[in-house]
């Protein structure tokens, strides 16, 4: 049986309680707090275990999206973060996980129409706005900035597929970043073959 759900107001006052009893049901019986996070599209909340198996991780973020995200947009950030962990695993990058149905996303209803669930991998750290900017900082910045243009196919051939899901989006959206726009030069090495 699901728990209540928990978007039945305003989604900023989402009770953690309520998000514990649906981790504990839909992802994790071992799930042992749930806690804000900050964030500037969704909301998130840092999930922890109980002293989890060998090798589950101990952490992970809920992130809750707002009803009026489109889910076309969030599909492509999946897809996004799939790619990269096939093909890039090395990359410093949230891992998604899927929820017991095996879906990556789950539909919640909130107050203002669906809102959709997803679980990430936990990544420790300083938010870029609160760590001291160095010399070293931006060029680790654009090292892994570089692995993931060389990395991510989108930028020659989804443009076309994503234009629906960039018009209607914001511009902080993954959907409306410049590396989904065509390439107007070669790129520096041949892509690898697709599998």
């Amino acid at each position: 049986m699901l728990p209540p759900a928990p978007l039945s107001a305003d989604p900023a006052q989402i009770d953690p309680a309520h998000l514990l009893a649906l981790v504990r049901a839909q992802f994790s019986p071992h799930a042992a707090s749930v806690r804000h996070l900050s964030g500037e599209r969704d909301l998130n909340f840092l999930v922890e275990m109980e002293a989890p198996a060998q090798a589950a991780p101990a952490r992970y973020v809920l992130k809750v999206s707002d009803s009026k995200e489109n889910p076309a947009a969030l599909a492509l950030q999946n897809a996004t973060l799939e790619h990269l962990a096939l093909h890039a695993p090395q990359l410093p990058v949230q891992r998604l996980y899927r929820w017991q149905g095996g879906a990556h996303m789950l539909a919640l209803p909130g107050p203002e129409g669906v809102c959709y669930a997803r679980m990430l991998a936990y990544l420790p750290g300083l938010p870029l706005h609160d760590a001291p900017a160095s010399a070293a900082q931006r060029q680790c910045i654009g090292a892994a900035l570089g692995a993931l243009d060389q990395v991510l196919p989108f930028s020659t051939c989804c443009a076309s597929s994503c234009a629906n899901s960039a018009s209607r989006a914001a511009p902080s959206d993954t959907a409306s970043s410049s590396f989904l726009k065509p390439r107007r030069t070669a790129p520096s090495r041949p892509m690898a073959p697709r599998t």
